[in-house]
């Protein structure tokens, strides 16, 4: 078979989109994605969204996805403020102001309040003496 001049041979098209394709896996950045996972992800975000000018927000989702992949990393570098003795004399006091689930034992008055009734204790104690 002989082929017209102008038309490339299959084998040499092969070879092409097999030497585009390592260049394109073997291309990362500083995180270590390659532009081809970047691509099919942009691609992807394409394909889900389907803007009405796709072309022209072929970039902008580029950014945006670049964006949320570095976030991350971002976020790991700043350390978590260290709880000051207020916060936590707070968590530690928490549960005396929160109501237990002990229905059957209390009667209606202490289910009212998880706090003692200060007023009828004192009573109690002048009382006694």
């Amino acid at each position: 078979q002989q082929q017209s001049v102008g038309t490339p041979d299959i084998n040499d098209l092969e070879k092409h989109y097999v030497d585009a394709k390592a260049y394109i896996l073997s291309t990362t950045t500083k995180d270590g994605l390659n532009l081809y996972d970047h691509l099919a992800h942009c691609i992807s975000r394409l394909l889900a969204d389907q803007p009405q000018e796709g072309a022209d927000m072929f970039e902008e989702i580029s950014k945006n996805i670049k964006g949320e992949s570095t976030r991350p990393q971002q976020d790991t570098l700043r350390d978590r403020p260290a709880q000051d003795t207020e916060h936590i004399l707070a968590e530690e006091q928490k549960p005396l102001f929160q109501k237990t689930d002990h229905t059957e034992e209390l009667d209606d008055e202490a289910l009212q309040s998880p706090l003692p009734y200060i007023l009828e204790q004192a009573y109690y104690f002048e009382q006694s003496g």
